[in-house]
Parts: C-alpha cells; structure tokens; sequence
C-alpha cells in the first residue's frame, strides 16, 4: 500500500508498521532455513499459503505480493519489527535495509530470541507489549 501511495498519487500514508512481515515471496534467506520449522511459522505453511495466491515466480515477485521487489523511494516513513527465530526475518530487515537506501526514515528493531507473531502474545512474551507501546 505504501508503495502504491506513492505511484498512484491519489492517496498518502503517514507511516508504515510492519511487524514480522513477509515482504519477500521470491527469495531465499538464511532465516527461512533456520527457522521454518519448529518456530511458530514454518515453510510448510508459507508453501501452502504461496501456493494458494501465486502461482509463478513472476507472480511471487510482483511487488503487490513482495514489496522488495517495488520502489521504496518517497513510502511513508516505517517502523519494522523483527524476531529473532522468525523465518521471515531477514527478508524484513533487507526491506528495512532498501528503504534506508532509498532515504526513507526507519526505525527497525529486532526482538532477541522471541519467534514469529510475538507481539500479539502480549501474556507470554513482555516483549510484545513493547511493541504494542
């Protein structure tokens, strides 16, 4: 939405929140090896989910499925969140990454040893309630 803001023009966002989101359909990260299974979210499941909505590499590049593969410069200022043994969590901070490239302001926080959807288990992990700070 954030780039789609920008190219269309006919609408603004004032800021982007994105927590432990998959930004990447396409690519192959470290993290996805490591941690897609046993972590809460595994690649089965983003397999099965993949394979319900894109249907080719060209669709699971398309930057309305994977926005690293769109143009960051000019999106609405975002705050990334990232976990640590979260499968999708380099491709999250890459995005972070191209967006400060692309002088967008970020401000990106990785949550040591917490996994994926943390933040929404605010009675387990103290650490999601700083995010929903």
């Amino acid at each position: 939405m954030a780039q789609q803001a920008v190219s269309r023009g006919s609408f603004s966002i004032a800021a982007q929140i994105l927590l432990c989101r998959l930004m990447d359909w396409a690519g192959d990260y470290a993290s996805k090896r490591a941690y897609g299974e046993s972590y809460f979210l595994d690649s089965a499941l983003l397999d099965y989910c993949a394979g319900h909505y894109l249907n080719s590499d060209e669709e699971r590049m398309n930057p309305l499925a994977s926005p690293l593969y769109g143009v960051a410069a000019g999106v609405a200022p975002a705050i990334v969140v990232t976990a640590e043994y979260d499968p999708l969590r380099d491709e999250g901070e890459r995005y972070s990454r191209l967006l400060i490239a692309s002088g967008v302001e970020v401000t990106h926080k990785r949550y040591a040893s917490m996994i994926h959807l943390f933040y929404a288990l605010t009675d387990v992990f103290e650490d999601g309630n700083d995010v929903m700070r």
